[in-house]
């Protein structure tokens, strides 16, 4: 029935004309495995009613008995409910269902960045769907596949030792009987500085990512231009923006890395372990090359750390280390100070924390294996 005092809430009774409870047994009756005072061997309570109790209480019901000894009992629990209509109404909602990833089998993709945990994050995401794919470290090695090895997708960093992605795409690109003269290039970037770096590092690319790669967007645009696109007579097709967040002001982001990293709980352990365990010497790798003033090798050490920042869900020292690069480029003497101060004590705050995150991701590997 109905309770008139409590709005969308049910009562449901359930009466019993045996013997009774007395009012002293009536306060053992939701206690485990107990003998009530009076009966004889077989009679007294068990689990049931402990496990009734529980159960409603975990839909936020309750329950009550009423007894008379002798003439019986009357028990009654009390249940809320959701009006009919608005349970038709969530039944009718549309169900998000996500983009299905594309199947990448038999297809050779070529993978250019000299940054080793950004490679093994695009070679986890390709391989995923079934990729063959080919890892090289800077734009030459890059440019010494492409001539010998046909593939059906290039994806280069844009900054790479010898040759930088866009100067690696020409070289490619500006023989004819090259292999991959044809092959559609994907621009992998921190971030974009201006437009002038649109213009002449990504416009001959047939379309661009910045990090950390959001996998639909990547995936989206993969599909296009295997299926759709012809960059003879359309470059450039895409862009995708994934700024940082202002409101993210966590040194680790478990959530974020997740997404990132599109992956397990033992893959983003073997991740994070390598990033944090690597952190101290490249700190002071730059330190030095600060100190010896030798700035261009300085930003590019600082641009590895944004590009496995942005991957590892550590989006306060990624942005201190976009902030870092920026000014080094820029030869910004008065300002590296400054933001090399930021930077150092970005990677001081992650290395504090180390512990607590391999353990946090180690127990998630355990139980994911359990």
């Amino acid at each position: 029935k109905m309770n008139p005092y409590k709005q969308d809430v049910i009562d449901i009774s359930i009466i019993d004309h045996g013997i009774g409870i007395s009012g002293h047994n009536l306060k053992q009756l939701f206690q485990e495995y107990s003998q009530l005072d009076g009966a004889t061997s077989d009679q007294g309570t068990g689990l049931g009613l402990v496990i009734t109790k529980r159960l409603l209480n975990a839909l936020h019901g309750s329950i009550k008995v009423e007894s008379t000894l002798g003439e019986g009992s009357n028990f009654t629990f009390s249940l809320p409910f959701t009006q009919v209509k608005d349970s038709y109404q969530a039944l009718n909602k549309p169900i998000a269902v996500e983009h299905p990833l594309p199947d990448l089998s038999s297809l050779n993709i070529l993978v250019a960045d000299d940054n080793e945990i950004n490679r093994l994050l695009l070679s986890h995401l390709l391989e995923k769907q079934h990729a063959n794919v080919t890892c090289v470290n800077d734009g030459q090695q890059a440019i010494e596949l492409a001539f010998k090895h046909p593939y059906d997708l290039m994806l280069f960093d844009l900054r790479m030792p010898l040759k930088m992605g866009n100067e690696a795409l020409f070289e490619i690109r500006n023989h004819p009987q090259n292999p991959n003269y044809k092959t559609p290039a994907i621009a992998i970037t921190a971030h974009i500085t201006s437009g002038e770096e649109k213009a002449h590092h990504i416009s001959s690319f047939d379309g661009y990512l910045i990090k950390p790669i959001d996998q639909v967007h990547f995936f989206a645009l993969i599909e296009q231009l295997l299926s759709e696109h012809d960059f003879d007579t359309q470059p450039f097709i895409s862009t995708t923006t994934n700024g940082d967040s202002a409101s993210n002001s966590q040194p680790f982001d478990y959530h974020l890395a997740k997404k990132s990293m599109n992956a397990d709980h033992s893959f983003m352990l073997i991740m994070l372990e390598k990033f944090l365990s690597e952190l101290p010497k490249q700190s002071e790798d730059i330190s030095e090359l600060i100190g010896q003033n030798n700035i261009v090798d300085a930003a590019e050490a600082v641009h590895k750390i944004h590009g496995s920042a942005a991957y590892c869900g550590t989006p306060l020292l990624k942005s201190a280390a976009k902030k870092l690069e920026l000014v080094l480029r820029e030869n910004d003497k008065n300002n590296t100070q400054k933001f090399h101060k930021i930077f150092c004590n970005e990677i001081q705050t992650l290395l504090t924390l180390k512990s607590d995150i391999l353990t946090l991701l180690q127990t998630l590997t355990n139980n994911q294996e359990t």
